[in-house]
């Protein structure tokens, strides 16, 4: 009986341990990306549909568009797409975006003598990181007395993913006019 207290003890420690590292593992594979959103750009359409696209700055930089339904109960439902790309305007040696020199003045040497200018070197990566989609789960508009839409809180779930986002499918995030947050 000895012998057996101390396997079924070391069996169960490791069935609690790989519960608790499985459990750590589950939580830390959740990370929340937050962007800036800004320069909403609202169109109306004819048919009632209203088209959202937002600016992302932060771990997020691109552009995201959401279409909107309203329906005739007043809920709102639609889909949204992010496009995640931006350009770089760093060097690729050292990282660092090159200072930018602009004078009118002739530059001269110390004896007078005009001399040629040191051409700037203007770098641009143009990086595509991927691209996301999906249904819109719940959606708020606000609109002022003239129109305007001045508020917006929005839930996602993200469908589908492109390249650095392939894995992102069945994520959710949050929207308004100033705030994209995905967690994924």
């Amino acid at each position: 009986m000895r012998l057996t207290v101390p396997r079924r003890l070391a069996a169960l420690t490791a069935s609690l341990f790989l519960a608790v590292v499985s459990l750590a593992a589950t939580a830390h594979s959740e990370h929340e990306r937050e962007s800036t959103a800004s320069r909403p750009r609202v169109d109306v359409l004819d048919d009632g549909r209203i088209v959202v696209s937002l600016d992302l700055k932060g771990d997020l930089p691109g552009t995201v568009t959401f279409h909107f339904e309203r329906h005739q109960d007043g809920t709102i439902a639609g889909q949204w797409a992010a496009q995640i790309a931006y350009a770089d305007p760093t060097d690729p040696e050292t990282g660092e975006e090159p200072p930018h020199e602009h004078s009118t003045e002739p530059h001269e040497h110390e004896s007078g003598e005009p001399h040629a200018e040191t051409p700037h070197k203007d770098f641009l990566r143009l990086v595509h990181r991927g691209a996301m989609s999906g249904p819109v789960g719940s959606a708020t508009l606000t609109f002022d007395g003239n129109g305007a839409l001045t508020g917006m809180a929005v839930t996602l779930t993200v469908e589908q993913g492109t390249l650095e986002f392939t894995d992102a499918a069945g994520s959710s995030g949050t929207a308004s006019l100033t705030h994209f947050t995905l967690a994924h």
